[in-house]
């Protein structure tokens, strides 16, 4: 089952965000700082089995979207999602509320 994290604003939603993607940050400069990139605005990422340099680079948890019923949510994170990083040190500070996610929640994307 999916949790996300619920709110009320998009304002709310990408505080909460960024206070999530702060805290990944400030573990990966105290354990792994080899993996922040050249700007220090993303992680680089790394295959998990191997540990080897991946093609890619992240600077956001998430990017929260607008419920049909106006509330704002992005997919909670989980400890399966963040490699070594304890999952208390990633949600530290966060009040949200949180609800497991149903398929209402969104629009049908549109089929082409």
């Amino acid at each position: 089952m999916m949790i996300y994290y619920v709110f009320d604003t998009e304002n709310e939603a990408i505080a909460t965000e960024n206070l999530i993607v702060n805290n990944i940050k400030s573990w990966v400069e105290t354990y792994t700082p080899s993996v922040i990139n050249d700007s220090g605005d993303a992680i680089i990422g790394r295959r998990p089995q191997t540990g080897e340099v991946a093609s890619g680079q992240t600077s956001r948890w998430a990017i929260p979207k607008e419920r049909l019923d106006g509330k704002w949510a992005f997919q909670k994170p989980t400890a399966i999602h963040l490699g070594p990083i304890p999952l208390s040190t990633v949600i530290s500070g966060v009040t949200a509320v949180e609800q497991a996610y149903e398929d209402s929640w969104f629009p049908e994307p549109e089929v082409i």
